[in-house]
């Protein structure tokens, strides 16, 4: 199978959303009727698109596989340009780039070229860099480079299932975004099953996070569960865009895998974040930087469409493209629009 898929080299949480999107789009406008019947078969709670556990994996699954039959994928689409000078410049930079990550890094989760050296976020690293760049090798045709990383994730998923567990504390925000947002971009262009699977096992190790009061803690320890905020104290403070970019990531896990929680859970942590924001009016319908855990309290005076809430305004937007502009996804279309009058 031909394997390929949407290029970034540091992608941002609306690099990884935006091919999320892209993704959905194109399933929905090519997939034989059977199949799009599917995609619009039974729903959870307000989410049309998202089929039931009762709905057979196995027959979901095969709705990607049947894609790539049909030559309908993107990578199949991809492989027949032909690349300018200036794409095949950057082709062999990404593929540059590679070469020294995996003889100073691999598996590693961030590289510091000038020094050679490794930093993680957790003990032996969670291969941060490594997954967040599986796409771009994909969509740039660097077919042997994705499968070195390939066999990587195939190995970790093994180690896990075999009860390998991460130890330091993750970023709720930063591996939902890089990690599972990149296996399953990947997985969604070339179905491969380890990639799936290896999104959901680090999700699950992601949901304590979700389950400690009202809205999520930022940071989580797999190993022991425990979960903390931004600062230390009584009184803690949430990001804004923690709660509110998660969205599109564990909505569309939950689509692939038929298991709702992951569906659940962000958005419940979503509607509560714009409950408050009307309840308390906020300064000219703008999102604070941070609010608190206890309460639901306002927890900062700055307010911007910078860092800490940007990705919270574009995850509103897809998450009304990600459902096909259902009116049941009506009220985060309203919301964004809203914030950007706001600005003006």
């Amino acid at each position: 199978m031909s394997r390929l898929k949407k290029s970034r080299i540091r992608p941002s949480a609306a690099a990884i959303s935006l091919s999320i999107i892209l993704i959905v789009a194109l399933c929905g406008m090519y997939l034989p009727r059977a199949l799009r019947s599917l995609w619009k078969g039974d729903t959870i709670a307000r989410h049309p698109i998202i089929p039931t556990s009762k709905v057979d994996t196995t027959i979901r699954k095969k709705a990607f596989f049947e894609l790539h039959r049909l030559g309908l994928s993107v990578p199949q689409l991809t492989a027949k340009v032909n690349l300018s000078t200036e794409q095949q410049q950057i082709k062999e930079a990404m593929r540059h780039a590679w070469v020294g990550y995996k003889q100073s890094s691999w598996g590693g989760d961030i590289l510091h070229p000038v020094t050679k050296t490794t930093s993680n976020w957790v003990v032996d690293g969670m291969g941060v860099t490594l997954i967040d760049s599986l796409d771009s090798l994909l969509i740039m045709g660097l077919d042997d480079e994705y499968e070195d990383g390939l066999r990587w994730v195939t190995t970790r998923v093994s180690e896990i299932r075999n009860g390998r567990t991460y130890s330091g504390f993750i970023s709720i925000f930063e591996t939902t975004i890089r990690v599972i947002g990149g296996l399953l971009s990947a997985f969604c262009l070339t179905a491969d099953e380890d990639l799936l699977t290896h999104a959901e096992q680090v999700a699950r190790m992601l949901l304590p996070a979700f389950k400690e009061g009202e809205l999520p803690k930022g940071f989580i320890n797999p190993r022991t569960g425990a979960t903390k905020y931004y600062e230390s104290g009584r009184v803690g403070r949430v990001s804004v865009a923690d709660v509110g970019s998660v969205q599109l990531e564990f909505r569309l896990l939950s689509w692939l895998t038929g298991n709702s929680t992951y569906d659940r859970v962000a958005t419940h942590s979503l509607d509560k974040l714009l409950f408050l924001l009307k309840d308390q009016q906020s300064h000219r319908m703008l999102a604070p930087h941070f609010i608190t855990s206890k309460g639901l309290l306002l927890a900062s005076s700055s307010y911007s469409v910078g860092g800490n809430t940007d990705s919270f305004y574009e995850y509103l937007l897809k998450q009304y493209l990600l459902s096909q502009k259902s009116e049941d996804f009506e009220i985060y279309l309203t919301t964004f629009t809203t914030f950007m009058k706001s600005i003006r």
